[in-house]
């Protein structure tokens, strides 16, 4: 049995992901920590800076996945244009979108995924785990040999985690102004890692 290390590119579903794996899995006591974050809510709601118990805090790795060796874990990924439009209402919707991506932010993701991808770590779309949920969490238990808590796994609320939500919504292509998305399929051109650079 593997107690799993949680890896990610920050807003791209890791507190669903250890929260999906918290509910459904058998796992040790213990595994939690007081946090706190000033101005922002913790799933849905505002906690003004006070701290706040995160039940699954210890699965959490790492967003730098070349900072540290990982060993065994998942990591999880999700569209870049959601990734990106996340990010920026998490961090104040400031300045306008396509100057706040800039070229450097892009690539800096582009190359954050393509490292994590040439790990061996078990790898999770985002799009998978709102979409195929129970496929993907058998894949996790088969992987990990943790335990289920039932015989069918019970999706969380998608609005778990810090500001969860705050951005409107899971899908955020259809919000880009076209700066925006030339801006980004100047980096990442029309397709990368499966996924398609475009509003629709």
């Amino acid at each position: 049995m593997i107690i799993p290390k949680i890896y990610s590119y920050r807003r791209s579903g890791t507190h669903l992901l250890m929260a999906s794996i918290f509910h459904n899995f058998e796992l040790p006591n213990n595994i939690s920590k007081k946090m706190s974050l000033d101005n922002k809510s913790w799933n849905g709601k505002e906690v003004n800076g006070e701290e706040i118990e995160v039940p699954w805090s210890d699965l959490f790795g790492t967003h730098d996945v070349g900072s540290s060796y990982m060993g065994r874990g998942i990591y999880i990924y999700r569209h870049p244009m959601d990734t990106f439009y996340s990010h920026w209402v998490f961090s104040g919707k400031y300045p306008a979108l396509h100057v706040w991506l800039e070229e450097k932010n892009i690539r800096h993701w582009k190359d954050q995924i393509a490292q994590a991808l040439s790990y061996p770590l078990l790898k999770v779309r985002y799009e998978d785990l709102i979409d195929n949920f129970q496929d993907t969490m058998k894949n996790i238990q088969e992987y990990t040999g943790l335990n289920p808590k039932q015989t069918s796994f019970v999706p969380v609320s998608k609005d778990v985690g810090w500001d969860a939500n705050k951005s409107g919504g899971h899908e955020h292509r259809s919000k880009f102004d076209q700066k925006s998305l030339d801006l980004v399929r100047k980096v990442l051109g029309e397709e990368i890692y499966g996924y398609k650079i475009s509003i629709d």
